[in-house]
């Protein structure tokens, strides 16, 4: 195992007890196997320990809303929505949030087909469950759990891809991307849609897509609340948008979508290209500050689909 992961992160030997102690059966005795790591102080660390899998969660994670968000993960009425977390509640190591998943297959990167039909029906299965429909046996008094319902992440996860460019921006291409958030509503693609608040992913794209022996999960919570559905949608017109997807991709995903039970009626919404093309544009401009984040931090040249966004990011700014 490469061990510069762990320089600024728990140590290997901290996660092998705790994914002991959380499911020993799972854990056996494994070893540490690094899935996938934020790279810079305090990004998140993915780990594998036999059949657990450990997230090591961003610093600055709220341990109360994380607590809320795996309780939902575990919620009946998700089970057929969400992989269900090994543990309802997470762990505390060298001051991070650490959470326990059993292990499933994510989509392949080299799939010649990629599972639309089972992303549509997953979001569309989400996306029909109103918050009032979720027990209050989720708070119970004087658990780690109490608080309010947690809004979803994405206006947070916006907001932390713009900073992790902060000293750069003298940049032209950092610059573009912040030009082009500057030109967004101030909330873009907030809870406006429902009448009822419904659940949201808030950070859904194909690497949360996972196979498990039951089927087709949708994985990662850390961005899991209340807010407007629209959201989980606008990646895919996105990315459509700038090219990365085919054409007619994101018609055939909204249609699927919609035959399987989701909420948004497209096409009949007279306000869906507004609301589509403001999660769109919000989802350009955190993929594209990500992608630069990422470059800089390796001293690498940006990616094929990271200089799309940032082109796009520079014609948003014109408009």
């Amino acid at each position: 195992m490469d061990a510069e992961p762990f320089a600024t992160e728990p140590s290997e030997s901290g996660l092998l007890t705790l994914a002991r102690s959380c499911a020993p059966d799972l854990a056996g005795r494994g070893t540490v196997e690094v899935l996938s790591w934020s790279r810079g102080p305090g990004g998140s660390l993915v780990c594998a320990v036999g059949a657990v899998v450990v997230k090591v969660h961003r610093l600055g994670t709220q341990g109360q809303l994380l607590a809320l968000r795996l309780r939902l993960a575990r919620h009946p009425l998700l089970a057929p929505v969400l992989l269900t977390p090994v543990s309802p509640e997470p762990w505390e190591l060298d001051g991070r949030w650490v959470s326990f998943w059993p292990r499933a297959l994510p989509v392949r990167p080299e799939a010649r087909t990629a599972p639309w039909g089972e992303a549509a029906r997953l979001l569309a299965a989400l996306h029909r469950i109103p918050v009032s429909r979720l027990s209050e046996d989720l708070l119970p008094v004087g658990s780690l759990c109490e608080g309010p319902w947690p809004e979803a992440g994405h206006l947070a996860g916006l907001d932390r891809a713009l900073d992790a460019l902060s000293g750069a921006e003298f940049d032209p291409e950092v610059q573009a991307v912040v030009r082009a958030r500057q030109g967004l509503s101030p909330e873009p693609s907030r809870g406006r849609s429902s009448p009822e608040e419904v659940l949201v992913h808030g950070d859904w794209h194909f690497g949360q897509l996972l196979h498990t022996q039951a089927g087709w999960r949708l994985g990662d919570v850390d961005d899991l609340g209340r807010g407007d559905p629209w959201w989980d949608l606008g990646r895919v017109a996105a990315f459509e948008a700038i090219g990365v997807l085919t054409a007619g991709t994101l018609a055939s995903f909204l249609r699927e979508y919609h035959e399987a039970g989701g909420p948004l009626d497209w096409p009949a919404d007279p306000a869906t290209a507004t609301r589509l093309d403001e999660a769109a544009r919000a989802h350009v401009v955190r993929a594209a500050a990500t992608g630069l984040a990422a470059s800089r931090a390796s001293n690498g040249p940006l990616d094929p689909v990271t200089a799309e966004l940032v082109d796009a990011c520079r014609r948003m700014a014109c408009r």
